[in-house]
Order: C-alpha cells, then sequence, then structure tokens
C-alpha cells in the first residue's frame, strides 16, 4: 500500500527512506504543538482567565510587531543568523515570563 502511494507520488526509491523520516517528522512535530498549545491555553485559562481581553489585544499586536520585524531582517540578514536569533528570542522571552511567574512577586500570579 505505502509502495502504491509512493509510485502515485513519483517519488524515487532512493528518496522514500527521507520522505518517511520528514512525514514522521510533521506527525510528531503536529502532535507536539497540538499538546503544548492546548496544556499552555488550559494554564492560562485557568490562572489568568480574567485576563482573556488584554491577552488577545497583545498577543495580536506583538504578533503583527513580530511579523513586521522579521519580514524587515529577511532582507539584511543571513537567514540561519535569523532563524538562530529568533529561537533564542523565543528560548529567551518564556524563560524571562516563567521566572517572572515563578519567582516575580505575588501579583504576577494573582489572577
Amino acid at each position: 500500500m505505502l509502495t502504491k502511494l509512493f509510485d502515485y507520488l513519483n517519488i524515487k526509491r532512493e528518496d522514500r527512506s527521507q520522505v518517511l523520516l520528514m512525514l514522521g517528522a510533521g506527525f510528531f512535530m503536529g502532535i507536539f504543538l497540538a499538546t503544548y498549545s492546548v496544556v499552555a491555553e488550559s494554564l492560562f485559562l485557568n490562572t489568568l482567565g480574567d485576563q482573556l481581553n488584554k491577552a488577545f489585544l497583545y498577543s495580536g499586536a506583538f504578533g503583527i510587531l513580530a511579523t513586521v520585524v522579521f519580514s524587515f531582517a529577511q532582507n539584511h540578514i543571513k537567514f540561519s543568523n535569523l532563524t538562530t536569533a529568533a529561537i533564542l528570542s523565543v528560548v529567551g522571552f518564556t524563560t524571562l515570563f516563567y521566572v517572572g511567574y515563578h519567582f516575580g512577586p505575588p501579583q504576577y500570579r494573582e489572577p
């Protein structure tokens, strides 16, 4: 059955293992993102559900700003450096928020 699918998609025999690995990576990445998203949103709603209107406003504004900055930077920075900086920024912001939430003043944790 898998062979027929590969033939239908016109995938060369020597590329089939790479295609399977890419499909597997995509599948597991999808499972990870779905699970992470549900857990993160549930945690947010349980702890800061009354702040939902502000969260939508700030996340929308930040999303637009991040897209503009990333699009501008694509034309001026080498792609590998840009993606490395983007990943490090996400990790840095996540760490900053985690530390601020868990070790900051008590009003950061109170809904």
